[in-house]
């Protein structure tokens, strides 16, 4: 093989032997992560037994160290669902798998498909959504599409003839400006090109109604529009939302403030990082801090974000159970010093696992383990679970100019540099395992105690990746 798989060693609170990947894009669905790779590849891990969800045509189930692989995969988008999957190709047509509950998979049946399906034969899809028993697609032009379960009015109002079950994409309403999608279990939220924010499906208005399970919070007031959507503010720069099965939601303006709405009990004002806020009735969202953020993601009561200089952070009603308990707080708290963060995603439904990568590609992990197998202990702190390995791939290049000699050494690595300061170094083996990480205030690392061998280091500063380089140590 020209390209060598390396498995290394990295301790996760007792979970062990990752490989190296270098992430483009993560989703995390009902007890499964897939992750599409630069390299073109689809890796995906968790339970599959239950209806498929994974594509690989059997019903195994796969784990960390040992995940399913699909080589030259050509997928642009993916996303989990409640153990259902959609996907894009590369060439912009639509695929689906797993469950097919409600029609969701929106191939015509409601039979569950344990492989990749293509549905219709459109080649001009851009974004895809799922929810827990439907699905939401944009295309190219604009448009908006659902399938799936439409009792609950998570297709819209448009129609008023639909089946219970839609078992293919249907045009929601006439309007052709649509750019953001997002849908929770029996929800469907949306943003048109001038920013205003539209959502549908089960819906609370004004006050929290205990009746309607995973309801839309509506301002006092609100009506749906003639394209069969509630508007949901009167701004109109609105960037994305993000939605929890616990019954809060999160924004994004075009400005990068965050803002957001809650049910208004104790759990929901932490996951927003605010404290002692009455939010039984309200007339429009409320703006969560001054600050201005990269990415968001909510999980269960747990909110955790990326501000614009990569630093992450952190609020809700606890990460963890039992002797994990940890992180109950309604003021959003910095985790670790580290400036290179780049994604998060959340578990879905109730769950508290994030998932996110940094700046150099690598995936990393935050929080229980309650939504995959029993392989994986809860991390107090991000964890690194696949390492990208910049140094091994022609596709990168060095983020600045380091000297890094002699190279090969036999005791001492020195490195030069100008106008930075080099904080923290790392070292793998050729199999990737983590042999060397420490801080370091000089600009060079004894390494005389490594066996003879093909090292790769990882040089940061300003809690960012700043290099990567092979060395030999003879």
């Amino acid at each position: 093989m020209q390209k060598k798989l390396l498995f290394f060693f990295i301790t996760l609170l007792g979970f062990n032997v990752y490989s190296q990947y270098c992430v483009e894009e993560i989703s995390v669905g009902q007890n499964v992560v897939s992750i599409l790779t630069k390299d073109n590849k689809r890796v995906s891990f968790g339970e599959n037994s239950h209806r498929g969800q994974i594509g690989d045509g059997t019903k195994n189930d796969y784990s960390f160290s040992a995940p399913h692989i699909e080589i030259n995969a050509n997928w642009k988008m993916i996303r989990q669902g409640f153990f259902h999957t959609l996907a894009i190709k590369n060439d912009g047509t639509l695929w689906s798998w797993g469950s097919n509950d409600a029609g969701k998979l929106g191939n015509g049946t409601m039979t569950d498909h344990y492989i990749p399906t293509q549905v219709g034969t459109d080649n001009d899809w851009v974004m895809i959504a799922v929810g827990g028993w439907h699905s939401i697609a944009l295309k190219s032009n604009g448009t908006l599409w659902g399938w799936g379960n439409t009792r609950t009015k998570a297709l819209g109002y448009f129609h008023s003839n639909l089946p219970q079950d839609q078992t293919t994409p249907i045009q929601l309403n006439n309007d052709t400006d649509w750019s953001f999608i997002n849908a929770d279990s029996h929800t469907t939220f949306a943003i048109k090109n001038n920013g205003e924010l539209y959502g549908t499906g089960a819906v609370s208005l004004g006050a929290p109604n205990p009746g309607v399970s995973n309801a839309i919070r509506l301002p006092l007031g609100t009506q749906f529009e003639s394209n069969g959507f509630y508007k949901l503010s009167k701004d109109t720069d609105w960037k994305k939302i993000m939605i929890s099965s616990d019954s809060f939601y999160v924004m994004l303006k075009n400005d990068n403030t965050l803002w957001g709405v809650s049910y208004g009990n104790s759990n929901n004002n932490n996951g927003l990082g605010i404290n002692n806020v009455q939010m039984d009735y309200f007339t429009d969202y409320i703006q969560l801090g001054t600050d201005t953020w990269k990415d968001v993601s909510i999980t269960g009561s747990n909110f955790l974000g990326i501000q614009t200089d990569g630093s992450l952070w952190y609020s809700g009603a606890g990460l963890f159970g039992g002797p994990y308990t940890y992180m109950n707080t309604n003021i959003r708290t910095q985790i670790g010093t580290d400036k290179d963060w780049k994604s998060v995603t959340g578990s879905i439904g109730f769950y508290k696992g994030f998932w996110l990568t940094k700046d150099d590609n690598s995936l990393w992990y935050f929080g229980t383990n309650t939504n995959l197998p029993s392989q994986i202990s809860p991390a107090t702190t991000p964890k690194e679970v696949y390492y990208c390995g910049k140094a091994s791939s022609h596709e990168y290049t060095n983020e600045i100019s380091i000297n890094l000699y002699p190279n090969p050494t036999t005791d001492k690595l020195f490195w030069s540099e100008k106008d930075i300061i080099i904080e923290k170094i790392t070292i793998y083996d050729i199999n990737g395992k983590k042999v060397v990480e420490q801080n370091v205030s000089e600009n060079s690392i004894n390494v005389s105690h490594l066996a003879n061998g093909a090292y790769l280091i990882k040089l940061e500063s300003g809690g960012k990746v700043v290099y990567h380089s092979k060395f030999i140590k003879k």
